[in-house]
């Protein structure tokens, strides 16, 4: 975003020759790309943020992170199964705590 913002203000700053006209408008499209790539990166960055800061996230990860220390989740694993958690979500914690804890 610096070196895309300093190309323009090092443009736009004084006065340019033709030449020098003609080169930053050859990289134009090198501009647009960055910029695009930047949203994008802007954009996912937003999303993870947004998701990892969601309390239901933070609660699994932290199941997820004690069963690999070696401590059981037996009570929130029978929790889940009682509630509308997400069924995919339920087995991944099941198959976890079952590799973690030599079997269920």
């Amino acid at each position: 975003a610096k070196a895309l913002r300093e190309s323009h203000a090092n443009f736009t700053n004084r006065d340019k020759s033709l030449s020098e006209i003609h080169k930053f408008v050859k990289h134009i499209p090198i501009f647009t790309q960055n910029y695009r790539s930047l949203t994008q990166h802007i954009n996912l960055a937003a999303l993870v943020k947004r998701t990892v800061d969601d309390p239901s996230f933070r609660h699994r990860w932290q199941t997820e992170r004690d069963m690999l220390e070696g401590n059981t989740a037996y009570e929130e694993l029978d929790e889940l199964l009682y509630t509308q958690y997400d069924p995919f979500r339920l087995l991944k914690l099941l198959c976890l705590q079952s590799l973690t804890n030599g079997g269920i």
